[in-house]
């Protein structure tokens, strides 16, 4: 018997429950860096690089919450595939698997959101704001879309519902399917579109991350489509960008 057949299923479902109260505590990092900062007097000043700050405190909360849940069922952060293990290999594939889906988002996703794109382009806009608002919008990219997000709903979603539904291959892609879909609806300002094409771009990383059975390559893939394609949209749709 396995270590995760070994740890019931109900158990399981527990430990899932307790990755979404970890989540909560991430979405809500704008609140709870407001609070913190102006309590010490820090909240003027810290528009430029308010993504890097809200960043850095999700991740405050990400790692060390998640290695917290997972000391449960043994592991740590290592059971939800956060390895260093064949990183190079991991980082070339994931590197491949962005640039492809940059470029499928560039130049078909975004034609096709039609009006709806028009707030992607006003927030890409803002970030000329300075080049310190430039820096911390990049560590939103790289760190929460790339570490955080992968952590939470593949690392996580994959590897709590997918044992607690038993472990078998059958109750993986259910998992899979639920990171994918749980993924989507987060995008649903995007639109049908929108949303569809992050349902798709979320079970590409999740194939990775069950390929491999490590992070690595889908974090990799996920932060260099995030920042490829804010790239491509400068480069691409300056005119647009401009006008925002």
């Amino acid at each position: 018997m396995t270590q995760e057949r070994a740890f019931a299923w109900w158990k399981w479902a527990l430990v899932a429950l307790l990755g979404l109260f970890v989540w909560q505590f991430i979405v809500n990092t704008d609140f709870i860096a407001f609070q913190l900062l102006q309590s010490f007097g820090w909240l003027d000043g810290a528009g430029p690089i308010w993504p890097a700050i809200t960043t850095i405190i999700a991740a405050a909360i990400a790692l060390p919450g998640f290695a917290l849940v997972y000391r449960w069922p043994g592991g740590g952060l290592r059971r939800l595939g956060l390895t260093l293990e064949k990183w190079r290999s991991d980082v070339v594939l994931g590197l491949g698997v962005g640039a492809l889906q940059s470029g499928l988002s560039i130049f078909l996703i975004i034609p096709l959101l039609g009006s709806a794109a028009d707030d992607t382009f006003a927030s890409v806009s803002g970030l000329f704001e300075s080049p310190a608002r430039i820096a911390a919008s990049i560590i939103l990219l790289l760190v929460y879309g790339g570490l955080i997000e992968e952590l939470f709903f593949r690392g996580h979603i994959i590897t709590s519902v997918g044992n607690a539904l038993g472990g078998h291959k059958w109750s993986r892609a259910i998992a899979v399917a639920l990171s994918a879909a749980l993924f989507a609806i987060s995008h649903d300002y995007q639109g049908v579109v929108g949303m569809s094409y992050a349902m798709f771009a979320a079970l590409i990383w999740a194939i990775l991350f069950v390929w491999t059975r490590r992070l690595t390559a889908s974090i990799v893939a996920h932060g260099s489509y995030d920042l490829l394609t804010l790239i491509g949209i400068i480069v691409f749709y300056s005119d647009k960008v401009s006008s925002g």
